[in-house]
């Protein structure tokens, strides 16, 4: 059985969320005439609509799960190197030096604090566009994905959600 995490459950959530889209599609479908992919009105309806909107939530879904996990082990499991890539809290968004100035808005802030919050806004910023990258996020916290085994099926989603997002998804 599998633990439901505070990481697993909102991805449980997310996913009750697309699945929630793809019911309304599907009754959508079959109320329309002859199960038609497209609404015929006043202003046309494309179901299929509901099934891209399906596919960025999906994409959404994983990229959350796939950070949240990365931010709870990240300080407990990178090597100071790759902590170092790793920008302040509130900051550029880039590695750069501070004062202690800059410092003392966070002088509330536990260093173990500000040190999560700096890696959780960073992976905030962070998106994952292939299963190889995937792989090599997680290869830092030690968790190795090399034996599973729908790496084509999670390429093919990042592809897709990148032609709807990026491409607009053009429809002839």
């Amino acid at each position: 059985m599998i633990e439901h995490t505070e990481q697993m459950s909102r991805f449980v959530q997310n996913y009750g969320r697309v699945q929630s889209l793809l019911r309304i599609y599907d009754k959508a479908k079959s109320n329309s005439s002859e199960g038609a992919e497209v609404i015929k009105n006043d202003e046309d309806i494309r179901l299929t609509d509901l099934l891209r909107a399906a596919v960025v939530f999906l994409h959404g879904s994983q990229e959350d799960y796939i950070r949240s996990i990365l931010s709870e082990w990240m300080r407990q499991k990178v090597d100071e190197k790759e902590l170092s890539t790793i920008a302040l809290l509130g900051s550029s968004g880039r590695v750069e030096k501070f004062s202690l100035a800059q410092l003392n808005r966070f002088s509330k802030y536990s260093v173990s604090t500000l040190i999560d919050e700096s890696i959780k806004e960073s992976l905030g910023k962070t998106s994952f566009n292939s299963y190889t990258e995937i792989c090599s996020w997680m290869n830092k916290i030690g968790i190795s994905l090399a034996t599973f085994s729908n790496q084509n099926q999670i390429n093919e989603l990042i592809k897709r959600r990148h032609k709807i997002v990026h491409e607009v998804d053009q429809v002839a």
